[in-house]
């Protein structure tokens, strides 16, 4: 059964009880079924929410932060409760943890952020810069509106590195264009990110046939998009995405994922862009060194080879268009394709690896190049 189908039947009243046949996946075909039963509570979901990590490289502390999403409960802000979740204050406890230990230069990693809360979007980026434009919006009639962060407080004014990926989209590429198009971090990662430009709209179609009959049933809803947001330097996100100043090779890159690649998608364009403070002078010629110390350590890294292996396996598959008839050869083929699928399963979330992992390469990649930053920055 799917999970989105067996979830209808385990929710309920907070308090009451679920009983749960399972059969135990240790205990292979010979398994019995066992019945649990459990009782109803709201469930935090720990997993998504922002992470942080401090690991030392090159001398240097730095402050590894991972948000899977833009999250807000909408529910708690309506009801004014004042410690609603969100993530721009579970990040902010963080920065002031890492302040506190001394961190140098800081990575928010946002590989796996497929968007979410606009509002999130913009009180995040006032995290790391004092007052000034987020996001442009655009609406069907061409007027355009500009979202700006409005609270003059900054919790982290070091160095900040931004890791993006393919995934990366929606409200994760409105935080990485806003602080990249005001040179305040340089982006990393995928050589670009989705390419989600557009704000959507959820309507519930209920709602059109609640004046007929006050017992319509769920009729579900439709999704459409109702303006297009762009970059502070005019230029839209739609299509195209945020492209990366340091490119870290990544099985994510070899994906033919993107706004790109579906059918009837709106195309790039631009507009007009609003005055915006520069922070980090001359990053342009930073970023240059970045590059050039980035790709001489990929090169002699004996973590990043095992990688580059996997990605030129995977491109092999990719670009092949015939299938051997001899069953031994055929056999190792599909060997090597089932591992090509289990790690573009992995990459995409849909695999949950239970063992303990040792840290991204890509990750310490990002991190030392967040170390390279505090360096440059400090001349």
């Amino acid at each position: 059964m799917p999970v989105d189908e067996a979830v209808q039947y385990i929710r309920g009243k907070e308090k009451s009880k679920v009983t749960l046949s399972v059969l135990p996946g240790n205990k292979g075909r010979s398994a019995v079924p066992v019945r649990i039963t459990i009782t109803r509570a709201k469930i935090q979901l720990v997993d998504s929410e922002a992470k942080g990590e401090i690991l030392f490289r090159n001398n240097k502390k730095i402050g590894v932060i991972t948000l899977p999403s833009f999250y807000m409960d909408f529910e708690g802000a309506i009801r004014g409760d004042v410690n609603f979740k969100r993530c721009s204050e579970d990040v902010r406890k963080i920065l002031v943890r890492f302040r506190t230990q001394g961190v140098q230069a800081v990575v928010m990693d946002l590989r796996r952020n497929g968007g979410g809360s606009l509002a999130e979007a913009i009180n995040l980026t006032g995290l790391f810069i004092p007052t000034g434009p987020v996001v442009q919006r655009r609406d069907s009639r061409r007027r355009v509106a500009l979202a700006v962060d409005e609270d003059p407080a900054i919790q982290w004014a070091g160095p900040l590195v931004v890791m993006v990926s393919k995934f990366s989209a929606s409200a994760a590429e409105i935080f990485a264009a806003a602080v990249r198009d005001c040179d305040r971090a340089v982006i990393v990662g995928d050589s670009r990110t989705f390419g989600k430009g557009t704000v959507l709209q959820v309507e519930k179609l209920k709602n059109n046939f609640s004046l007929f009959n006050t017992k319509t049933p769920e009729l579900g809803s439709v999704t459409f998009e109702i303006e297009m947001f762009y970059r502070t330097s005019g230029s839209s996100v739609q299509q195209l995405g945020i492209r990366s100043d340091v490119v870290i090779p990544s099985v994510t890159e070899e994906m033919k994922v993107g706004e790109l690649f579906l059918e009837n998608h709106l195309p790039w364009d631009n507009i007009e862009p609003v005055n915006r403070a520069r922070f980090i002078p001359d990053l342009e010629q930073k970023i240059a060194v970045l590059q050039k110390n980035s790709a001489a350590r990929i090169k002699s890294s004996p973590e990043f080879k095992p990688l580059m292996r996997r990605i030129k396996m995977f491109r092999e598959h990719r670009n092949k268009n015939t299938i051997s008839l001899n069953e031994e050869k055929r056999w190792k083929d599909y060997q090597q394709e089932k591992l090509i699928a289990d790690e573009e399963e992995k990459e995409l979330g849909l695999k949950d690896d239970k063992k303990k992992k040792k840290i991204d390469p890509a990750v310490k990649e990002a991190a030392d190049i967040a170390a390279d930053l505090h360096v440059l920055m400090a001349r």
